[in-house]
């Protein structure tokens, strides 16, 4: 109810400006970290109708999210396509050493993938 109160009491003070109840949205997002209240926060916008999404903080936050999981996603695609690599090998009979050089796969890892390409069916 406090943090309604002070999200409309804001919006009152900036009247159309939606500028500047932006900006102030984020400071009273901010400080709101510092006591767990930033559901309330989120519930309050939600309520006076503030696009979250176009809320810098929100921005950033999601252009961070968006870059690391980018990065997850290559990183993934090339353990994948270092396995494959280590199966065409490991299918030439080629040397774990070699291979584990080869493709920066751990030995471990070389000697599962070696279990389960020549395990019985």
């Amino acid at each position: 109810m406090i943090v309604n109160t002070i999200l409309k009491r804001i919006r009152e003070l900036t009247k159309d400006d939606d500028r500047e109840y932006k900006n102030y949205l984020e400071k009273v997002t901010i400080l709101s970290t510092n006591r767990e209240l930033e559901e309330n926060v989120k519930k309050g916008a939600d309520m006076l109708a503030v696009d979250i999404e176009n809320i810098p903080f929100y921005q950033d936050g999601r252009a961070v999210g968006i870059k690391e999981g980018i990065k997850e996603g290559i990183d993934q695609g090339i353990e994948k396509g270092m396995i494959i690599v280590a199966k065409q090998m490991l299918k030439l009979h080629l040397d774990v050493d070699i291979i584990h050089k080869s493709t920066g796969l751990s030995l471990a890892r070389i000697e599962e993938i070696k279990r389960e390409l020549f395990q019985p069916k």
